[in-house]
């Protein structure tokens, strides 16, 4: 598959070769990378919708991106969790700081959900 079939533009956009080879480096399938590249493209278009850059991607920006999804009815990645490829790929290029809690989710009552661990 072809990740050129992705039509992506915005701030995101420099960076699709690189996560197209991260998520074959970490054994995705084609179809798996595919379907990754085009929640990527929905977020950089998303920002640039809203004359936003990569420098206002923080955790606000995430979780209004990820209501946003939400509110689209998409039936997947409209989780902080499928998003973590994305993100954790824009921590290692030291685009987005690296998060304290990577995995934390937050519950219903928008409360951090304590994970086990140090």
């Amino acid at each position: 598959m072809d990740p050129s079939r992705v039509r992506l533009w915005g701030p995101l956009a420099p960076y699709r070769e690189s996560f197209w080879a991260e998520l074959a480096a970490q054994g995705y399938t084609p179809l798996s990378s595919l379907n990754q590249l085009r929640l990527m493209a929905h977020l950089s278009r998303w920002l640039d919708e809203r004359r936003l850059t990569i420098e206002d991607l923080d955790a606000a920006c995430i979780d209004l991106f990820v209501r946003h999804r939400r509110h689209l009815k998409r039936t997947s990645w409209h989780s902080l969790r499928g998003m973590q490829p994305l993100l954790r790929h824009l921590r290692n290029l030291r685009i987005l700081p690296v998060a304290k809690h990577p995995l934390a989710v937050l519950t219903p009552t928008r409360k951090p959900l304590k994970l086990p661990g140090p």
